[in-house]
């Protein structure tokens, strides 16, 4: 409604201006040699020279037509001229895209042959135009291409450059990287990546806190995925389906569950794509994936806690529980082993570097300290037995590359 409203305000200025123009027209083939505005004085001829440096269209209208049409009619003029401009350049660009289009099949870039070792030595190819072909055939192309696996995983992209350093785990890098890998998760791409307070087949991964983690944690793996391959739009099709939904907000208004829930839709979303890749299907589309949303919604209704129930029974629980030193202290014992079960499988410690076995360190063997000064190994800290919290596997390699 408010764009028809708008035309209609467009035509009406360009038939005022018209009519104005006509009635110009018509004066200036009976008008005599002599000048009408050459009665005004020189104040106002100041005026009108001043009013024509400021607004160049009236360049074409005489000093007589100026005076006569006032202010009011001049500022609609001046847009009517304004729109008719901004029209025509619109225009261009249309016919611009259009025959531009037209020409893309018999317009065919020649790719010499070359070396390319993705750092130093850059193919040409690299900067060819993007293809205008759906994105599903690009990924098929892709897919034959590459086979069902994909390169060797790199970490050194120029994450930096589009602000988001530091960010991908090495996990996650690694994942990135193999199109058909059922293991790539959301939680690999958040700024809390590398730490975790739980077991799972990822240990180095933690749950998500707020919406704004998880917003961003998305971002990076679409700024991710456009480094290590540019073809793929899996994400950005997922990425457009949480922005139309506003993230699932009306479907998940009543639950105090939302990111838990948006980040396993998001890897189910990912596996799919997965399991597509490796069939030579296309990914899944956003209009697809509202479809797919409908579906895990009904079988992951959102649920609402209930504190206080909760709290009443924790208080009825607490009621009924013996008093006398024995029972407290196995009380004590038990919850002690609880919280000793739920450490994760690598181990804190003081002699050996964190940050290397979360694939983050830069610093060299034998050159890493802590902030004491302390020397730092660069050994694997994994915990392969629980019941012996400080034995680690203790061998050269990184935790989060092979546990």
């Amino acid at each position: 409604m408010p764009e028809e409203l708008e035309d209609a305000d467009l035509v009406e200025n360009i038939t005022e201006a018209r009519s104005y123009l006509e009635q110009e027209a018509l004066r200036t083939k009976t008008a005599t040699s002599t000048d009408p505005a050459s009665s005004k004085t020189s104040l106002e001829k100041l005026g009108l020279k001043t009013l024509k440096d400021k607004f160049p269209f009236l360049a074409e209208y005489s000093d007589s037509f100026i005076m006569e049409a006032g202010v009011h009619n001049l500022i609609k003029a001046e847009k009517a001229a304004r729109q008719l401009k901004d029209m025509d350049r619109n225009n261009k660009a249309e016919d611009k895209l259009f025959s531009n289009r037209e020409t893309v099949d018999s317009v065919l870039y020649p790719i010499e042959a070359g070396k390319d070792n993705r750092l130093s030595t850059l193919h040409a190819a690299r900067c060819l135009p993007g293809a205008v072909c759906s994105a599903a055939k690009l990924w098929l192309h892709a897919r034959t291409i590459m086979g069902n696996k994909g390169h060797p995983p790199l970490s050194s992209y120029d994450m930096q450059s589009i602000g988001m350093g530091d960010t991908v785990s090495a996990k996650g890098w690694v994942e990135l990287h193999d199109p058909s890998s059922s293991n790539l998760s959301i939680k690999q791409f958040s700024m809390g990546g590398g730490l975790s307070s739980k077991g799972g087949k990822d240990n180095l991964i933690q749950d998500m806190e707020d919406l704004t983690e998880f917003r961003n944690s998305l971002r990076t793996l679409r700024g991710a995925m456009s480094f290590v391959h540019p073809w793929n739009h899996s994400i950005t099709a997922l990425e457009s389906f949480f922005n139309h939904s506003n993230f699932c907000a009306k479907d998940l208004a009543n639950s105090d569950k939302q990111v838990n829930l948006l980040v396993k839709f998001t890897d189910y979303v990912l596996n799919e794509n997965a399991s597509r890749w490796r069939d030579m299907e296309g990914f899944l589309t956003t209009r697809e994936i509202r479809g797919v949303w409908a579906d895990f919604l009904n079988q992951n209704p959102p649920t609402k806690s209930k504190p206080q129930q909760a709290q009443h029974k924790s208080q009825q629980h607490s009621q009924h529980q013996p008093h006398n030193s024995s029972s407290s202290g196995a009380s004590v014992k038990n919850g002690a082993t609880k919280q000793y079960n739920k450490l994760p499988s690598y181990l804190f410690m003081e002699d050996i570097c964190v940050m290397w076995n979360l694939g983050r360190c830069v610093k060299s063997p034998g050159s890493c300290v802590n902030k004491r000064g302390q020397q730092l190994r660069h050994v694997c800290n994994h915990r392969p037995d629980p019941a012996k919290p400080h034995e680690s596997c203790g061998k050269n390699h990184p935790a989060c590359n092979f546990h």
